[in-house]
């Protein structure tokens, strides 16, 4: 009966011990997480910008130790602009590679399928590319954080934006799906609510990719607003201010939108001037507002010979915050570091940050402004920022909480 009971209390520990490293690595192991972005299609050069500033993080967290006495390695999967694919990755890497969190993103449908994922199987998704409200608010949850600021909070900040502006017509391009829609829609509704009505003389509306924009240049000058709203992004974008401006459009109208660092890179001393773009992490500003900004900006600059874009400062931040998750959990269990990553602190090079705890949103500032050619960097950035906070253009605690209950 004894030797019995005594195989029966091994057995038990055994099974224990099994249980709890599920959840902890053993000091001095290789921990696994992965990243799911779009290394080809019209976000590839966010997604590479990230992924650098991913792995620049991890060098950095390697070189002191790792966590909780642990080196961490990151794997990277091109889901391209394929919802299903991005689904698809983020379900390998974590049943088969067994990752303890998915970093990166791409198109916001592309992200709403890799976090569709993670909510099932209870795994951290840290998203710094692709920034639909409804990734923590219509469809968020529990395992998911965005570490940009959100369509709606960048809505918001263009209509504090151009309720300043005297222009009152408009037209618009952008790409025809749910976060330029969205977009749209929210600035129109917004700016309305202030006793601002617009008139949009032309709503054109391309496929995602396009980079063919001759047919829609002509419409846009025909139809004459004071200002054009640009929802273009990516590859798409660096090719309609290319043609738009070779034909001589922003000659005729005033232009602003969602034209960063990547656009302006790219275009070099080919960028029109007088446009207005916006930045999820320009590196200028911060580079002289934090210290921390600046040692982040040297140092990619140093590894990458390349200035951060601001997809660099959101991915960065969103690996420092789940090594600082961990440490606070004390743990890799997926569950114990989502519950730490919901309010928590944390400094990076936009300075002392937090993860708001009801819907994982990172209380992140929109920095947008006038987009000027510098000759010390060789392209146009903002000049002067602006920066508007989080806590000025998100929804609030209670919103949030009855968005929730309609789920």
């Amino acid at each position: 009966m004894r030797k019995n009971t005594i195989f029966t209390l091994t057995i038990l520990l055994v099974f224990g011990l099994l249980t709890l490293c599920s959840g902890l690595a053993l000091a001095g192991e290789t921990v696994k997480i992965g990243f799911v972005g779009a290394f080809t299609g019209p976000a590839f050069k966010m997604t590479k910008d990230a992924e650098q500033a991913a792995v620049l993080a991890i060098e950095e967290i390697n070189a002191t130790g790792g966590i909780l006495g642990n080196k961490i390695e990151m794997d990277s999967r091109d889901g391209g602009n394929r919802p299903e694919l991005h689904a698809r990755l983020a379900r390998e890497m974590i049943e088969q590679e067994k990752v303890k969190a998915i970093f990166g993103g791409g198109a916001s449908s592309c992200v709403l399928g890799a976090s569709a994922v993670a909510k099932e199987l209870k795994v951290p998704y840290l998203v710094s590319v692709g920034n639909s409200s409804s990734i923590v608010w219509k469809k968020g949850h529990h395992y998911v954080c965005l570490f940009e600021s959100n369509s709606s909070m960048e809505a918001n900040a263009w209509v504090a934006w151009a309720a300043k502006q005297p222009w009152r017509t408009y037209s618009w391009i952008g790409p025809d799906y749910e976060w330029s829609r969205m977009t749209l829609k929210a600035f129109k509704q917004k700016l309305a609510a202030r006793g601002i009505n617009l008139k949009f003389k032309k709503e054109l509306w391309h496929k995602l990719g396009e980079t063919t924009f001759t047919s829609y240049v002509p419409v846009l000058k025909a139809s004459r607003p004071e200002v054009l709203f640009i929802g273009t992004w990516g590859s798409s974008l660096n090719a309609f201010i290319l043609q738009a401006g070779q034909a001589g459009l922003f000659d005729k109208m005033k232009a602003f939108g969602m034209i960063a660092e990547d656009t302006c890179i790219a275009l070099g001393k080919k960028f029109p001037q007088g446009l207005h773009g916006f930045s999820r992490g320009a590196f200028n500003y911060y580079s002289a507002k934090e210290a921390a900004g600046k040692e982040f900006t040297d140092k990619y600059y140093k590894k990458f010979n390349m200035y951060p874009g601001g997809f660099s400062f959101c991915a960065y931040d969103s690996v420092i915050a789940w090594a600082a998750a961990v440490k606070k959990a004390g743990s890799f269990d997926s569950t114990k570091v989502a519950d730490a990553l919901r309010g928590l602190k944390f400094s990076g090079p936009r300075g002392d940050q937090y993860i708001r705890a009801v819907d994982g949103q990172l209380n992140c500032a929109t920095t947008m402004g006038p987009l000027v050619y510098n000759e010390k960097y060789g392209f146009a950035v903002l000049d002067p920022a602006t920066a508007i906070a989080a806590e000025n253009v998100w929804l609030s605690v209670d919103e949030v909480k009855a968005i929730y209950s309609k789920q």
